[in-house]
């Protein structure tokens, strides 16, 4: 039961792409959905220390969209 959060967000991923690739509306929304929920779930039942490590990346993450942000000229 380790991998589980793993598997759930290979899966959330898998889902996302897919839903990408549909063509219908409706396909679309229901899979990006389904996707987003397994993507929660594995974060939710992740180990402590790949939140923080999900935590400082977004933070990371953050910073640097700013500071890109900033170097765009108007």
């Amino acid at each position: 039961m380790q991998i589980a959060y793993l598997i759930f967000w290979t899966m959330s991923f898998g889902f996302t792409w897919i839903g990408c690739k549909t063509t219908e509306e409706i396909h679309r929304l229901a899979i990006c959905l389904a996707g987003s929920i397994l993507l929660i779930w594995g974060f939710a039942i992740a180990p402590e220390s790949m939140h923080w490590l999900v935590e400082i990346l977004s933070i990371s993450l953050c910073g640097f969209l700013s500071i890109m942000e900033r170097q765009i000229p108007s």
